[in-house]
């Protein structure tokens, strides 16, 4: 006897909600995936620039470890910001940043993006010595910044933490020790209804707390500081030698 259909959606009562999660151009395409999984996903791979043309789309020769796209080479900082700035789009906007704390209401284009992240990948890589595989913890509010930090970090081949601004020292200590990092890009505080959160006692206790990562309390930060409210959020009196400051070292690049 065949089994019924497995529905993989979560239906709620209509009074509850009456939304129709279904959307046949989902459905098919979904449908596809499961049934023509190779040549599916090799169709959608010709929407993504390739440094290097994968030879074999699903590599199963493994029982557990299945490696998709064997052979090939991306990147997905290139296929995020460069391909579109070549292709004549660079002064269409990538981001828009917007803060209900802070009052900031900015367009960033794909040409700035691509900048500004590009300046921070050379940062990473000449001053901190970043490269394919290292990993980084980024540990900073919802600010551009952060965007600008991922994507520099995948520019360069590096695996980025993203650890939520804000999270208590020791939950910090444990994805610091979980990734065994070369640097943290942080910032001097978050801003939260009501309060402001600063991040460097945080930063400071919890490379007090690793147990893994050796030499903890030596590891580089590079620090955006946070000029809002008249300067009153920005974090004084650093110990230069462990703290750089982001914007110093990003507007000094080329």
């Amino acid at each position: 006897m065949s089994q019924p259909a497995v529905d993989k959606y979560i239906r709620y009562p209509d009074a509850i909600c009456a939304n129709d999660f279904e959307n046949p151009q989902h459905e098919e395409l979904y449908r596809a995936s499961i049934e023509n999984q190779e040549t599916f996903f090799a169709s959608e791979a010709e929407n993504v620039h390739w440094f290097r043309r994968w030879t074999k789309t699903i590599d199963t020769s493994h029982q557990y470890l299945h490696r998709w796209f064997k052979g090939g080479l991306t990147n997905i900082a290139y296929n995020c910001l460069d391909r579109h700035v070549l292709a004549g789009e660079g002064d269409r906007v990538c981001f828009f940043e917007d803060s209900v704390y802070t009052g900031t209401q900015r367009s960033w284009t794909y040409s700035q993006v691509l900048e500004r992240s590009g300046r921070l990948a050379t940062v990473l890589k000449e001053k901190f010595g970043i490269s394919v595989g290292d990993r980084v913890v980024i540990y900073m509010p919802m600010v551009i910044e952060a965007a600008f930090a991922m994507l520099a970090c995948a520019r360069l081949g590096a695996t980025h933490s993203v650890v939520f601004g804000g999270f208590a020292a020791k939950e910090l200590a444990n994805r610091i020790d979980d990734c065994t990092p070369k640097l943290i890009i942080t910032s001097s505080c978050g801003i939260e209804p009501g309060k402001h959160i600063k991040y460097v006692p945080i930063v400071e206790e919890a490379l007090s707390l690793c147990v893994k990562l050796p030499n903890a309390t030596k590891l580089p930060r590079l620090i955006k500081q946070r000029y809002e409210l008249n300067g009153a959020l920005e974090e004084r009196n650093l110990d230069p030698k462990k703290y750089h400051d982001y914007d110093q070292l990003v507007d000094n690049t080329s």
